[in-house]
């Protein structure tokens, strides 16, 4: 679509044109939008126009008052490594945002350490529902063995605790994590710290659009 008109609608639900059709519609100060199904949908087919809107939503960062993912979310551009800094070197995050039937979720596996300093892996899943933060459930996983050995039925899953990822921008994060009774009994306590990428030349786009 070709237009001399520079601003576009975010509201997916808005109507380019007036009722009857005949002219584009302009807002309070005389200002025509090219609305989102005008605008994106050509190019993004399967996009929802809720999804299309938020992602169109201050796109040039212009409005500085807003983080970068205010409107977006969490989204796939997020997935990668994250850690916490030199002060946390030797530990970190695997992140993936992704779609599974349908909806969009967080996965992340945390490489660290039990109270005895033996290395253990964490399984943190909660739903990514458009927000820049999630509220995960903690899992850890025993019962296996290595190599020809190993047998889908000898994994026994256990809750670890709950936990929080907080994702304003591409680059930066928080993440904390509250084990739960049993856990704290055997020397587990409540951690708390920002994230930043480990790897910071990614070649992601985020933030990304979400299309099944």
């Amino acid at each position: 679509m070709q237009t001399h008109i520079f601003y576009i609608n975010t509201d997916g639900a808005a109507n380019m044109f007036t009722e009857d059709g005949s002219a584009v519609k302009l807002d309070e100060n005389g200002k025509a939008a090219v609305t989102v199904d005008f605008a994106c949908v050509r190019c993004h087919e399967t996009g929802d126009l809720v999804e299309l809107g938020n992602f169109a939503k201050n796109f040039h960062g212009t409005d500085d008052s807003v983080s970068q993912l205010e409107h977006i979310g969490l989204n796939p551009g997020l997935s990668g490594n994250w850690w916490g800094g030199s002060d946390r070197s030797g530990e970190g995050f695997l992140v993936e945002v992704a779609n599974s039937s349908g909806a969009l979720v967080l996965i992340g596996s945390f490489y660290t350490y039990d109270p005895d300093g033996n290395q253990i892996w964490l399984i943190a899943v909660g739903a990514a529902d458009g927000s820049m933060e999630t509220d995960v459930i903690f899992y850890i996983n025993d019962g296996q063995k290595w190599g020809t050995d190993f047998d889908p039925a000898d994994v026994n899953q256990v809750e670890f605790g709950t936990g929080t990822f907080t994702f304003p921008a591409c680059d930066v994060g928080h993440v904390s994590i509250t084990p739960n009774a049993t856990f704290m009994g055997q020397g587990y306590g409540e951690i708390a710290y920002d994230l930043s990428r480990d790897i910071t030349d990614y070649k992601v786009a985020c933030p990304s659009l979400v299309l099944d």
